[in-house]
């Protein structure tokens, strides 16, 4: 019985932790956060902070209805790569894969399949890719060797890709073949004119931690403290305009005569 009382009790923290991070201002669903957390399980905690902070950035990159951010774009710097492999088992072998907002190509035919298993070259008949609907031919009648790497830069970030691997029997050949493909996504890059960039990056700075972790208590405190001061983000802010080019120092001056008319 007691043991039920306790859960629902649980259940009833959940959805007022819930409730009070339901507004659109990060400072107030973190601090809410800190204040109930340690009546959480460790997977519920991480789950609700990782929401919080999740919706936090995407807000503060400024989304637009387009699906493209105001202060965020995509770049080359910061990749994420998706991973691929298959077995060449019955031929002509062919394998498709569609993504989005793809810059480069990288197909590998690794040593060993396994830590008991050899590998097998592989024979490319074609590579063929589609960008953005026009089609390419990358590559034709190349022999893939056993433990390396071929990369195709496509230069710029595509946003729709279709690779399409075209591969042929070789002959005389023990076993079947490994292959391994990475396709590079851009990844986000926050734009520092920013109003917002310091706090952002802050932001960024404390999801690296885990909520079990001995630095996190601290730098949750050290976020809020500078979550909190509005007037200190602006002026860094204004700081960051005043150094720059004369169009932007125009900006600063502006954004300064707002700021103290807003004092009391």
């Amino acid at each position: 019985m007691g043991r039920n009382l306790h859960e629902v009790w649980r259940m009833n923290t959940i959805f007022m932790i819930l409730f009070l991070i339901g507004s659109n201002d990060l400072c107030q669903n973190l601090k809410s956060f800190q204040s109930f957390s340690s009546y959480l399980e460790k997977n519920e905690a991480e789950k609700i902070f990782n929401k919080i902070v999740d919706e936090g950035i995407y807000n503060l990159r400024g989304p637009k209805e387009d699906g493209t951010f105001e202060f965020a774009y995509l770049s080359m710097e910061n990749p994420q790569i998706l991973n691929f492999s298959f077995d060449l088992e019955k031929f002509p072998f062919i394998w498709k894969q569609g993504a989005n907002n793809i810059f480069s190509i990288k197909i590998k035919v690794p040593k060993k399949k396994n830590i008991f298993w050899g590998n097998e070259d592989a024979y490319l008949s074609e590579l063929l890719v589609k960008l953005d609907g026009i089609e390419k031919v990358l590559d034709k009648e190349k022999l893939l060797k056993r433990g390396e790497e071929y990369e195709y830069p496509l230069n710029k970030i595509y946003n729709s890709v279709e690779v399409i691997l075209k591969f042929q029997e070789m002959k005389d050949k023990k076993r079947s073949s490994y292959v391994e493909v990475n396709l590079y996504q851009g990844g986000l890059k926050d734009d520092p004119k920013n109003p917002d960039y310091p706090l952002l990056k802050n932001l960024l700075e404390l999801k690296k931690y885990s909520i079990d972790s001995p630095f996190f208590a601290e730098n949750m405190e050290k976020f809020l403290l500078n979550c909190s001061n509005s007037i200190k983000r602006e002026l860094l802010y204004i700081l960051y305009l005043l150094k720059g080019n004369q169009r932007e120092q125009m900006e600063g001056v502006d954004r300064l005569e707002i700021l103290i008319k807003q004092m009391p």
